[in-house]
């Protein structure tokens, strides 16, 4: 049969019967989001490493094998850990040669889903299956993908397959929550024959004993865990993050500079100041009018009992005298405003301007007289 990245085939090797796993081109899976589970794995080789990051023609060739070879490490990794998986025999060129899981009558066993239960076989098979889960845990691995189709049912019991999306538990950051999403799969199957199961959640109890490193496959589960939830504390998160910062940049040979938080920096003037209040202060000095000249500010009885000495003028040096460079020009006092210009008044015809302009003025009409129409060029 066919499933989202592989296709499970029946053949006879060496007088047995095997399965032989043929895994798709990357094109043809329907498997998303892989690189949710890539995160964590590490590659011995730094060559293929740096072209895996930098997704080269190689390193997607390198990438492919490493997904298909981690079912191999995982399956390998597992059994050793007592966990009922498939042995595997050989892989080579994307094909892997694993052991059939057989029933009764040795057919090739069926899955989970197409199965039904009584009360006390969905019971008994959901506590055989969370142990299973907890010894994975204790490996350092967890499924990742882990459903009633991904559980075969032999004359044994339940047989966990399909593993290359396995994640590390202790490197990937969404390790609790995958944990979390298959244990909640195969309590939602088996709460289907067995309703009471639906109440019981051990997935937080199991990461809890993980986490404080008290979790070995014989743990005892309550089933009834209560997340106790607290205030982070930012203010011990930040200063550990600027110690990290500060030591990295004392590696690194750069200065540090503190930098002043944001409540102490200097708060912009409003943008509508009160009624009353200028905008901008003028600056010091004679003020100016209407008509741009200056006006002389007005005096004050400390100005008329102090009269201002004004600078004498002195004569102008001539040309060549060696004190025109050394002495300094006098201060020129301000200067008198200018009168205003009278407006200027059309000539009378009893004005001599008037008679001197009459022969212009003929001059001008008979210039006009002369032009053709439609104002072309006089001749």
């Amino acid at each position: 049969m066919s499933g989202k990245e592989a296709s499970v085939f029946l053949v006879e090797c060496d007088g047995e019967l095997r399965c032989a796993k043929v895994y798709k081109e990357a094109n043809a899976r329907s498997f998303r989001q892989r690189a949710e589970y890539q995160e964590g794995r590490k590659v011995r080789n730094t060559r293929r490493a740096r072209a895996m990051e930098k997704a080269t023609r190689f390193g997607k060739q390198e990438s492919e094998q490493a997904w298909q070879s981690a079912e191999v490490d995982a399956l390998y990794q597992l059994a050793e850990a007592g966990v009922r998986v498939p042995h595997p025999y050989s892989f080579t060129n994307g094909v892997l040669i694993m052991e059939m899981v057989a029933d009764a009558e040795g057919n090739p066993a069926p899955r989970l889903g197409e199965l039904t239960f009584t009360a006390e076989e969905a019971l008994a098979h959901h506590r055989f299956l969370t142990r299973q889960i907890i010894r994975m845990l204790c490996a350092g691995l967890v499924h990742g993908d882990l459903s009633e189709y991904n559980i075969l049912l032999d004359k044994d019991g339940p047989v966990i397959i399909d593993l290359p999306q396995a994640i590390n538990a202790a490197a990937n950051n969404s390790a609790q929550r995958i944990l979390d999403r298959d244990i909640g799969n195969v309590r939602a199957f088996f709460g289907r024959f067995a309703p009471e199961l639906l109440a019981i959640n051990h997935a937080p109890e199991i990461w809890h004993l993980y986490d404080k490193g008290l979790l070995h496959p014989e743990s005892e589960l309550s089933g009834q865990f209560e997340v106790k939830k607290k205030e982070a504390d930012v203010g011990s998160l930040m200063r550990d993050i600027k110690d990290a910062r500060d030591e990295a940049m004392r590696r690194s040979g750069l200065r540090i500079v503190e930098i002043e938080p944001a409540d102490s920096a200097p708060k912009r003037p409003p943008r509508r100041p009160n009624p009353g209040v200028p905008l901008f202060e003028s600056p010091p000095g004679p003020a100016l009018s209407a008509r741009g000249a200056r006006s002389t500010p007005p005096s004050t009885p400390q100005a008329k009992s102090q009269p201002t000495p004004q600078a004498k003028p002195q004569a102008k040096p001539q040309a060549g005298d060696p004190r025109q460079a050394a002495s300094p020009a006098p201060a020129r006092p301000p200067a008198a405003p200018a009168p205003r210009p009278a407006p200027p008044q059309a000539p009378s015809e009893d004005s001599p301007s008037s008679a001197s302009d009459a022969p212009r003025k003929r001059r001008r009409r008979r210039r006009g007289r002369s032009k053709p129409p439609g104002g072309g060029p006089s001749t």
